[in-house]
């Protein structure tokens, strides 16, 4: 093959081998970095790399293998909410951290719900990865019934919706709103207000069931119809500035309505 070939296309396995003096098959081996090799034919095999300019074609060699060497760190939000919630920085710095020494890479793979829902469907069907972190699942996306049908492994950050039938690591998120209650509670304040979080993913909803567990506990209404208002809920998104705003608003509502009542404390 003449020089003027090889400069038209990448350089092929077959040259390496050609230009190794072994067969294909010896190529790949040592490219695959099977030990089963002689070193004079390894020798030859890496200088033919060196001097081609090879590279190994991970798609070709993940259709063979039925593995992509990654793993999909899932996120089913908007884009403008991924990179503007330290949330989720966090949560990537963590996961490609412990990765780190792992041969995989991380890839992320998010959308807003419809189509951006859509494309992260297509690919964990696809095969273009080994394993799925889910992170922020919503009790509507399809992302846990995609999981089981395909079988890719996966972990949750977070305990999923419903009964879990998929791995998930998560904190007592039920206990939290409890204590954050009881700590309240325990300084003589009365009339509480809480920010929840959004109610169709479990941690919100957890929380805001521990602290009327623990509003409940010391006698105090959660009983949205009462008169005296004790409680007051307003949901969020796991944004502070919105959901501060909304609640703000809230809190000045309950005030107006009540007349001289004090505001929640």
């Amino acid at each position: 093959m003449s020089r003027e070939t090889r400069s038209r296309r990448a350089p092929t396995l077959e040259d390496v081998a050609a230009r190794a003096g072994v067969s294909r098959a010896t190529a790949s081996r040592v490219v695959n970095e099977d030990p089963r090799v002689r070193p004079r034919a390894r020798e030859a095999v890496a200088a033919a790399v060196a001097e081609l300019g090879y590279r190994p074609n991970r798609a070709a060699r993940s259709l063979v293998t039925r593995e992509a060497d990654s793993i999909a760190v899932v996120v089913p939000e908007a884009e403008d909410r991924v990179f503007g919630d330290p949330f989720f920085a966090a949560m990537l710095g963590g996961i490609t951290q412990a990765l780190a020494d792992s041969p995989a890479q991380v890839l992320l793979a998010m959308g807003r719900r419809g189509q951006g829902a859509e494309k992260i469907e297509k690919y964990l069907r696809g095969g273009y990865t080994d394993g799925a972190i889910v992170v922020s699942h919503h009790r509507d996306d399809r992302i846990g019934e995609v999981l089981r049908e395909t079988q890719l492994p996966a972990v949750y950050v977070g305990r999923p919706a419903g009964e879990p039938r998929l791995p998930f690591v998560d904190v007592d998120n039920h206990a939290g709103g409890r204590l954050a209650a009881e700590h309240l509670i325990a300084q003589g304040r009365r009339r509480l207000a809480t920010i929840a979080g959004p109610q169709d993913m479990t941690p919100g909803a957890d929380r805001l069931a521990g602290w009327r567990k623990g509003l409940a506990e010391a006698g105090i209404s959660t009983d949205p119809q009462d008169g005296l208002m004790h409680e007051l809920v307003e949901v969020g998104d796991f944004t502070a500035p919105p959901a501060g705003r909304r609640c703000s608003v809230c809190w000045l509502s309950a005030r107006s309505s009540t007349g001289s009542s004090p505001p929640p404390t």
